[in-house]
């Protein structure tokens, strides 16, 4: 017969009262049933746990040495619980979120501070790279999430990639530009000008292959390679380079003030915001908590 908590509790609130009595009570059972208890374990245990007094009873010795035992037991189930409480409510615990590509930090930002400053024992880790690189060490346990482009995350069977928003796409030129004074413009007469690309934008870069391939135009070779977007917009206001921007604001926000934004022209495949996490590992309550504030600020974002 095994000795399970409950048997445990029964012996120590017994020794706890010195009464069978008082310790039933406290444990909310009848007293014939605590007996019941304690003499199975005593069974079990083939030793004597209490010696029986005209009024309540005593722990014998082996007794006393059993009820040290249990109580370090029974305290450290009752940490383990709580580290799981604590874990599940996020007073403990990582989330550990992978963002691909790295220009996407901007769309979780919001998110990542909100939940932080909600839950201030939580430790993040933010990792960003590309989604080849990320993917398989979510499918492996390193990550608990990943914030990236939802198609090609999509690639891997593994993942159960959510649709968290939709990007609206222009391309950026600065005001002033030769486009600008053209009020009939074409794919072919964005093309045409020199590209600057982020290095980690993989899905633009593929579209406007295929944009160049369509209007007979080679294959565009990015004449300039950037990820820091100061540095993309001092080269976009100093010379006649375009550049594919992404917003999760349809007006583009400031951007519009500072550029000139072509859009409807180059037509680019659409691009989402997706949410993936492992399909063969359960969802930790972090990665579960940062889905649900990115919907809630990203549907402030582009209302």
């Amino acid at each position: 017969m095994a000795i399970g908590l409950r048997k445990l509790r029964h012996v120590v609130e017994t020794a706890r009262f010195e009464s069978v009595t008082r310790a039933a009570d406290a444990l909310l059972i009848t007293q014939s049933a605590l007996t019941r208890s304690i003499a199975e374990v005593e069974a079990e245990l083939g030793i004597q746990l209490f010696v029986r007094l005209p009024r309540g009873v005593r722990t014998t010795e082996a007794g006393r040495s059993f009820v040290e035992k249990a109580l370090r037991i029974i305290g450290d189930v009752n940490s383990l619980v709580s580290g799981v409480e604590d874990y599940r409510n996020l007073r403990s615990g990582r989330l550990r979120l992978g963002v691909a590509p790295a220009g996407y930090q901007r769309f979780v930002s919001e998110a990542v501070a909100s939940l932080a400053g909600e839950n201030p024992s939580l430790a993040v880790e933010v990792t960003t790279g590309s989604s080849e690189t990320l993917a398989p060490r979510l499918t492996s346990g390193e990550f608990d999430a990943i914030v990236g482009h939802a198609r090609l995350l999509g690639r891997w069977p593994d993942l159960e990639v959510t649709d968290m928003a939709d990007f609206y796409l222009a391309m950026m030129v600065r005001k002033g530009h030769p486009l600008s004074v053209n009020t009939k413009l074409l794919e072919a007469d964005v093309l045409k000008f020199p590209l600057l690309l982020p290095s980690t934008i993989e899905p633009l870069q593929n579209g406007i292959a295929l944009r160049c391939a369509r209007n007979g135009l080679p294959p565009p070779n990015p004449q300039y390679v950037f990820d820091d977007f100061e540095l993309v917009s001092a080269i976009i206001d100093r010379t006649d380079a375009y550049t594919p921007v992404i917003s999760l604001n349809p007006s583009f926000g400031r951007l519009r003030e500072r550029f000139l934004l072509i859009q409807d022209v180059v037509e680019l495949p659409s691009q989402h915001l997706g949410f993936a996490v492992s399909r063969t590992r359960s969802q930790s309550p972090a990665a579960i908590a940062m889905m649900e504030k990115l919907k809630a600020t990203l549907g402030t974002r582009q209302s």
